[in-house]
């Protein structure tokens, strides 16, 4: 215990319960400790605990107590390696405590640690806990933008994003200046603290206060230099690069900048750099990512039954799971009355699944491989409902709206030609197609008002799409879901299968898919050219290469919609 003896400021107090050794700080450890340790369990059976995030080798509790409120971290060692390794370094709880303490040292804000414990068998360290004080009213920086900011009036909201961006960008300047490069630095691991709406009245600089946090894997150095800061605020920009407007990106870098007299770099290349680098950095974590949707995990479950493979969300319980695996067919039997869909290839119905032990309206999808050569085929590959479900999951992860997969089945056989696939159902959703020609009965000033909206979110939609180098293949009305709201317009892609990851998407793949949805659109006529540009300027907005000549590009489509347009003809299908 030597380190924390050096770098505490309070001499914590030993205590050891079974095979577990603690140590607390003095004015701790009567609050959290009783005679057989920790009571982890009692507070959980009371209601004073309760479990805020659980993964494979890390559970993390909220306690609340009358004298105190805190944080448990539980991190398990559950293999003879992962026990080995401690007799070479310290446990993981031990290096949060210790690089915590020199954290704060070094003048960047952090949690502050109160107890420590670690378990001991055979002479080996095994599973150990941290408990960290809670910072009263923190949440973090993503929960904070989404259900503190989004509550706030407009005029407000904007000021607040101004202070959050310039309180960040300081947050991260302090910590590379003080040598704290976070290997894992993203928004849920800077907590934020909102001041009293007097506090901001008397002093904006004090309105929010940043602290950093998830320190085990800290690397603590000299200041950091250019290249160790830029990854740095790469992985940071990553998550939050749709998000962030050109504006408050260069008011970052500026202010961090400012902060940072020792860096010898101008904003504007330090931003060109960010940009460019976060998407390569995004598209590489994103696509391992992806793999996910494919295991057990917290976010998902795979099940193996004598009656095939099958995968679902985590609020769908196995046992329900099972009983649709054992029999996918008959959701569609009983749903036969509310069809959305019929064809050769596919069948979907409009069913009810339990989801969260709530009756949730669903689509339920039937895949089937009309040809025995198709069939021959899918042997060697994945299922359409396999790929629909792994696809669905990637483009929600990207932020590109899909309705989300719910579960997805593979009935056994060599000869079984079925795969089964159920989405979300969204409430008030009808394809393009419908939605256009009910416009066209409106009146000529709302029509116009809703086809600007629909423009601008069909560019948004497919514009982000391209930006992750996707193509949908099949991108036609059809396979674009709309809901209208009182102020705007949301739309969603459909039948996934037909989506392509790419390396680099060229601009000529790009042309190609808005000439097929251009071609779709000639159904209606009444839609205003203005709308067109309106869809382009959105769509180019959201491209990481927003120098593309505007109109060069819609001539582009403009022949290739031509040409698709013949070749429907010549083969007399519908331009649908």
């Amino acid at each position: 215990m030597a380190a924390i003896y050096s770098l505490s400021a309070e001499r914590p107090l030993a205590h050891a319960a079974g095979d577990v050794r603690w140590q607390a700080l003095p004015d701790w450890a009567s609050v959290l400790l009783a005679p057989h340790g920790l009571p982890l369990d009692e507070w959980l059976r009371d209601g004073a605990a309760q479990v805020v995030k659980r993964g494979g080798h890390r559970t993390v509790y909220r306690v609340e107590l009358p004298q105190r409120t805190f944080y448990v971290k539980h991190y398990r060692s559950p293999g003879k390696v992962s026990a080995l390794r401690h007799l070479f370094r310290p446990s993981t709880a031990r290096r949060e405590w210790t690089k915590a303490v020199e954290i704060g040292r070094r003048g960047v804000p952090t949690v502050t640690p109160v107890a420590l414990g670690e378990q001991c068998r055979n002479g080996l360290v095994r599973d150990s806990f941290l408990v960290t004080a809670a910072i009263p009213g923190a949440v973090t920086l993503d929960e904070y933008v989404a259900n503190v900011l989004s509550q706030l009036g407009r005029r407000r909201q904007m000021r607040c994003r101004t202070e959050l961006i310039i309180a960040v960008a300081q947050l991260c300047a302090t910590a590379h200046r003080a040598g704290v490069d976070h290997n894992d630095f993203h928004a849920g691991n800077i907590l934020v603290q909102h001041g009293s709406d007097d506090a901001q009245r008397r002093d904006r600089a004090k309105a929010l206060s940043l602290y950093l946090i998830d320190v085990p894997g800290v690397r603590l150095r000299g200041p950091l230099n250019w290249r160790q800061s830029r990854a740095s605020l790469i992985a940071l920009h990553a998550a939050w690069r749709g998000q962030l407007t050109s504006r408050e990106r260069r008011s970052f870098v500026r202010v961090y900048l400012a902060a940072r007299a020792d860096l010898r770099i101008s904003p504007s290349a330090a931003e060109a750099e960010i940009v460019e680098r976060t998407w390569e950095y995004a598209w590489r974590i994103m696509r391992g990512r992806d793999r996910r949707a494919a295991l057990t995990n917290r976010d998902f479950y795979r099940l193996v039954t004598a009656h095939g493979v099958a995968h679902s969300v985590r609020d769908f319980t196995a046992a329900e799971l099972a009983a649709v695996l054992a029999d996918p067919e008959s959701l569609i039997r009983r749903n036969l009355h509310r069809p959305t869909k019929l064809s050769h290839s596919s069948v979907v119905v409009e069913a009810q699944l339990n989801l969260g032990g709530v009756p949730a309206p669903v689509a339920f999808k039937r895949c089937r491989r009309k040809t025995w050569s198709k069939r021959l085929a899918a042997l060697f590959g994945p299922s359409r409902a396999w790929r629909s479900w792994c696809f669905g999951h990637a483009l929600r992860a990207r932020g590109i709206a899909t309705p989300r997969p719910i579960l997805v089945c593979q009935p056994r056989g060599v000869c079984q030609r079925d795969s089964y696939l159920a989405t979300e159902w969204i409430v008030g959703a009808t394809d393009l197609h419908l939605y256009g020609w009910d416009l066209a009965r409106r009146s000529p000033v709302e029509r116009h008002r809703r086809a600007r909206q629909l423009a601008e979110a069909l560019g948004r939609l497919i514009g982000r799409l391209h930006a992750w180098n996707i193509s949908h293949r099949d991108l036609k009305a059809l396979n674009l879901l709309v809901v209208e709201q009182a102020d705007r317009v949301e739309c969603s892609l459909i039948d996934l299968d037909a989506i392509r990851f790419c390396r680099r998407l060229t601009s000529v793949a790009r042309a190609n898919d808005l000439a097929r949805l251009a071609v779709s659109l000639a159904a209606h006529p009444w839609a205003p050219r203005t709308a067109r540009m309106r869809f382009l300027r959105a769509y180019i907005a959201e491209l990481p290469d927003a120098g593309i000549d505007q109109r060069e590009f819609a001539r582009q489509i403009a022949a290739r919609e031509a040409r698709i347009a013949r070749r429907q003809s010549r083969k007399g299908k519908p331009n649908v």
